[in-house]
């Protein structure tokens, strides 16, 4: 029997980011990376297991002590680069507040359970019938769903982690993902899924409200703080005293970044897809999928504004575009994806029982 061909719905939007982008890094194609490792990556995957052991099995009975069961997986000298160590610091400052500041205050979602299993990263594979057909041999459709969560009226979302410079939701009512992982959850569920819950989290430390060297508060909107510790200072420096009307408007600045889905550092977007739109994406996953299999697919470049910071290929395509030799750059710079990402998990050391 032949391997099933597996589609992803990151495959799906980098193939109609760029057709030449996605024709070096799919796996459906010449399946390359960059040599070395990736400090985003690495930090992501980092935080991602850190939140699946926490809201999971938490075996660390800590999101911090997680991350370093990670960290100590790799070797400094060989593994790590100065951006992983760099981002590799501010992760015991953003989970230490996300699970003792912001999660408290936030609307109640709890992950759910399956026959005695907690639903965190989980794969899900869907077979293909009618497209495997139409095309002669078995296509699957693969996607792994960070969190799957309850809210208080019992109902189902998917709930997905981003970590990033800055939020970013213009494109969530269109993004292709959150309506492919609402449509396959619900088929392996067998039960409705309400939408996709979009933790953000900022790479960001929150702190105490900076000092002035005359002994005021920074009035400074944009400083790294939450309204609830600035009013802990002012309460600490005024008392009973009225407070200075610049720090007052500082105050109230702070307090309307604050809301039941989050504040200025991490944030929940609730995402719905109606029954029309998840039954829809079935046929979207159908038409490119038939495209991206297509052996005489042309092969073109889609430059934008944007090439400069999402692409990993860049110097290849702009030597590729000046008829210079791409095919060196490439052999020098990049390498067959490696199969086993996940080769980290085998040298996890878990703290022994009743340790935590």
């Amino acid at each position: 029997m032949n391997k099933a061909i597996s589609i992803h719905t990151s495959d799906r939007i980098l193939y109609k980011r760029c057709r030449r982008k996605w024709d070096y890094e799919s796996f459906l194609r010449k399946n390359l990376e960059p040599k070395g490792i990736s400090a985003a990556l690495f930090f992501g995957t980092g935080i991602h297991f850190a939140l699946e052991d926490y809201h999971g099995y938490n075996k660390f009975g800590s999101p911090v002590d997680a991350f370093q069961a990670y960290y100590d997986c790799f070797d400094r000298e060989t593994e790590l680069n100065m951006d992983c160590e760099t981002l590799g610091m501010l992760a015991p400052g953003m989970l230490t507040y996300y699970v003792s500041e912001w999660l408290p205050l936030r609307k109640p979602f709890k992950t759910f359970w399956l026959d005695g299993e907690p639903q965190v990263e989980i794969e899900i594979i869907l077979n293909l019938p009618q497209l495997s057909k139409e095309l002669g041999y078995p296509v699957v459709y693969s996607m792994r769903l960070d969190r799957v969560v309850e809210d208080d009226l019992g109902r189902l979302w998917i709930m997905d982690y981003k970590t990033a410079k800055q939020f970013d939701v213009n494109k969530l009512e269109t993004d292709p993902q959150v309506s492919a992982y609402c449509w396959g959850a619900e088929i392996y569920y067998g039960r409705p899924i309400e939408g996709m819950v979009y933790l953000q989290m900022k790479k960001e430390l929150i702190g105490d409200p900076r000092i002035l060297k005359n002994g005021d508060i920074s009035s400074d909107k944009q400083q790294n703080t939450n309204f609830y510790r600035y009013q802990e200072m002012l309460k600490f420096k005024y008392g009973l005293e009225e407070v200075p009307i610049k720090n007052q408007e500082c105050l109230d600045y702070l307090i309307a970044q604050e809301s039941e889905l989050g504040d200025s550092i991490i944030r929940y977007d609730l995402i719905r897809r109606n029954a029309y739109c998840r039954k829809k994406e079935y046929d979207l996953i159908r038409m490119e999928t038939l495209e991206m299999l297509n052996a005489n697919l042309p092969i073109y470049i889609n430059p934008t504004m944007n090439c400069y910071r999402d692409c990993s290929f860049r110097s290849v395509c702009l030597a590729q575009n000046d008829g210079l030799d791409w095919e060196f750059i490439l052999n020098e710079n990049y390498q067959q994806r490696k199969s086993d990402k996940d080769k980290w998990r085998k040298k996890l050391k878990y703290p022994k029982k009743g340790t935590n």
